[in-house]
């Protein structure tokens, strides 16, 4: 591919061949961290804000509800689970109640290129999308964090946002409109569950939760809009212009044609990438026994 059209930062790729070359050219310089959803038009939200929007919480509330959640799962969870977290690691209790279904603000995503590839293109029956970000842009916006990195590295710097969404939660934050702290910060718990560690994961945690995850992720990127979005600019460029550090790039939705869905998958198999191999258990073996549709509708289509 010569040139590639992206309009307000978003890419449609029509091949596999042409976004592995999209993936490539991103990551040359960067670490990106990147989600797949199975609807390219579906934006970024966390089970606790499509929640909200359910029950119509006013977000003066959004706090307090966080906080019961909290507190009644730590209640329950020593019932069911042993060697939990102490009481103040919340970001560890928060990716167990995430694991198991209960709404929070984390939101998935993973530093592997092809395990979001494969969510985005597993149950997709139209254009899926996988979302892409700068990890670096991410960093940078906090000045005090960011001049450490040459020194201590990547992993203490995650460390150190998992200490200040800690210190977030356990004050309950509330922002007043003249200082709404509208920042995403990259998260791992320190005990790692099996599914996350095989899956190359991590969260991202909307420091405000009065403020939609994407209204949070805009701000932190540096744009005044809550979708980063709004705009139908039209760029004409070249995969080496996707490889600089363009901070108007800090942030792809890669749109994904139905047609290489097959071819995909069977690339992503090949790869060891499947539903046996991301959820290891009996119920991840179940599930991967779809691949035998898969592969028979790319063998008869080739």
């Amino acid at each position: 591919m010569n040139k590639i059209n992206v309009v307000g930062n978003k890419i449609h790729s029509n091949s596999w061949s042409d976004t592995v070359s999209i993936f490539n050219a991103i990551s040359r310089k960067n670490l990106w961290i990147f989600r797949g959803v199975k609807k390219s038009e579906w934006t970024l939200k966390t089970h606790f804000e499509r929640e909200t929007e359910k029950h119509e919480l006013n977000s003066y509330y959004h706090n307090t509800c966080e906080s019961n959640i909290i507190t009644a799962f730590q209640r329950q969870a020593k019932q069911y689970l042993q060697n939990l977290p102490d009481n103040h690691e919340f970001i560890d209790w928060l990716a167990l109640i995430q694991h198991y279904g209960g709404p929070t603000r984390l939101l998935d995503f993973t530093y592997s290129f092809y395990v979001a590839a494969f969510f985005a293109l597993q149950n997709s029956d139209s254009e899926a999308a996988i979302w892409a970000i700068n990890a670096n842009s991410l960093i940078r916006v906090d000045n005090g964090i960011a001049s450490q990195i040459s020194k201590i590295g990547y992993r203490e710097i995650i460390r150190k946002y998992v200490d200040l969404a800690n210190k977030v939660l356990s004050e309950g934050q509330k922002f007043n409109d003249n200082e709404r702290k509208q920042l995403v910060y990259p998260v791992e718990p320190y005990f790692q569950e099996q599914r996350l560690a095989i899956q190359q994961g991590l969260f991202l945690f909307p420091v405000d939760i009065e403020t939609s995850f994407m209204g949070n992720l805009s701000h932190a990127l540096g744009s005044q809009s809550d979708d980063v979005f709004d705009h139908d600019q039209l760029k004409e460029l070249t995969l080496e212009d996707l490889s600089s550090n363009n901070p108007e790039l800090c942030l792809i939705k890669i749109i994904l044609s139905d047609k290489m869905r097959y071819e995909a998958m069977n690339q992503l198999q090949q790869m060891n990438i499947s539903d046996a191999t991301l959820f290891p258990g009996l119920d991840g073996f179940a599930r991967s026994l779809s691949n035998h549709f898969h592969d028979i509708k790319w063998t008869l289509t080739k």
